[in-house]
């Protein structure tokens, strides 16, 4: 997986919350892959520290294999990332 100014992979495969950096604490979202789609599972990424407060960036059907590239967008306040729905195995390159 390529990455764009650096970053690191963070991997899912189960219904959760995975939180990268914090409030005040920049992030880039580089990539995000669905390794192995899940049947309903959806991957929904935030611009912030938690869903509850973040910007939604983006809504991906996490029910097939895809790569989605974000070119290191900046998310300003962290990135939070929701799988829900289902167990879809996916990697997240942010950092």
């Amino acid at each position: 997986m390529s990455t764009f100014g650096g970053g690191r992979p963070y991997y899912i495969a189960t219904q959760t919350t995975l939180v990268i950096g914090g409030t005040g604490s920049a992030a880039k979202l580089n990539t995000v892959t669905v390794n192995t789609g899940a049947a309903s599972a959806v991957l929904t990424i935030y611009d912030g520290p938690s869903a509850a407060v973040g910007r939604k960036i983006a809504v991906i059907d996490a029910s097939a294999s895809k790569s989605l590239n974000f070119g290191g967008s900046v998310c300003k306040d962290g990135i939070t990332v929701v799988l829900s729905g289902g167990n879809a195995d996916c990697t997240v390159n942010a950092g």
